[in-house]
């Protein structure tokens, strides 16, 4: 068993994530080896946020420089370090999938282990979705490496290699704060500069939470009003990515997952499709059904 110490960056007024994070991780009874932390976000009220330059919001350069600050705390460490937002959640599978996948990797072969990500095409998630098919069938968990083209899947929780915090900190510390860490990251990842994997299915993803975005809120009133249609575009596209992610991670309960509708809130979501489009689906359903029924 590898030990871990996992930190989530919680804003100190978000109060529901904290409480929901630390009620999650309490109730999948891990053993002792992993240990649940939490770190209080540099918001934007921190002078190193404040005297950042760059071109990213206040947000995303306190987003940023948490990340950073984890790393740094943690540098003497003789342990991983996981971290990850408080929108996001484990299941008791969790502990089990990533010690299996830790004890199988020695400290010298990778970077960074992704736990989770976004599978931002829409044309790739029926791949996923029938590796996860046959996931169900066999209980085999894969390590994709990163980058896996044709996806850019190089964000989401991360599990940071205790020996390399160091060279994660030199690469990813920058005057200018006008990329976001995941972009950056991926960058390097792309690059071959961190070596990078991906557990999957996965074994962590985005609560119910993450899809109210503490950095893209809004009043109940702006969120739907007619000025605000881009917006909600935008939070549709990212509640869209984080329901696919549930349904393909290794605590997916069928049961709950399909009895419950998160995306029902949108209205009717032919509104923000094509015509083209509509009918494709039409066509691909029956297809993708005999597909994931009988994988190869």
């Amino acid at each position: 068993m590898t030990k871990l110490e996992i930190f989530y960056s919680n804003v100190i007024t978000s109060v529901e994530r904290h409480e929901y994070l630390q009620n999650n991780f309490a109730s999948c009874n891990f053993k002792p080896h992993w240990t649940l932390n939490r770190f209080v976000s540099l918001d934007a009220n921190n002078p190193a946020v404040q005297s950042m330059p760059g071109a990213l919001g206040i947000g995303g350069k306190g987003a940023y420089l948490s990340e950073l600050e984890i790393l740094r705390q943690c540098l003497g460490h003789d342990c991983h370090t996981m971290v990850m937002e408080d929108d996001f959640q484990f299941c008791p599978k969790s502990q089990q999938v990533i010690d299996f996948v830790l004890g199988g990797m020695t400290d010298d072969s990778w970077d960074l282990l992704f736990t989770d990500t976004i599978i931002p095409n829409a044309i790739d998630m029926p791949r996923f979705l029938y590796e996860r098919r046959i996931y169900e069938q066999t209980g085999n968990i894969t390590i994709l490496s990163l980058p896996v083209k044709p996806y850019r899947t190089m964000s989401g929780t991360v599990i940071v290699n205790k020996a390399s915090r160091q060279k994660i900190l030199d690469l990813m510390s920058v005057d200018d704060l006008s990329i976001p860490w995941d972009v950056l990251m991926g960058s390097h990842i792309a690059s071959g500069a961190v070596r990078a994997f991906l557990i999957f299915p996965f074994a962590t993803c985005p609560s119910l939470l993450a899809d109210r975005s503490t950095l893209q809120a809004l009043d109940n009133e702006g969120y739907v009003s007619a000025e605000h249609a881009e917006n909600l575009r935008g939070r549709l596209e990212h509640a869209l990515h984080n329901d696919f992610s549930r349904m393909i991670w290794v605590g997916r309960e069928d049961d709950a997952f399909f009895a419950t509708d998160p995306l029902s809130r949108f209205g009717d979501l032919s509104k923000f499709s094509r015509p083209d489009v509509e009918r494709m689906c039409e066509i691909m359903k029956p297809l993708l059904g005999v597909m994931m029924r009988y994988p190869s």
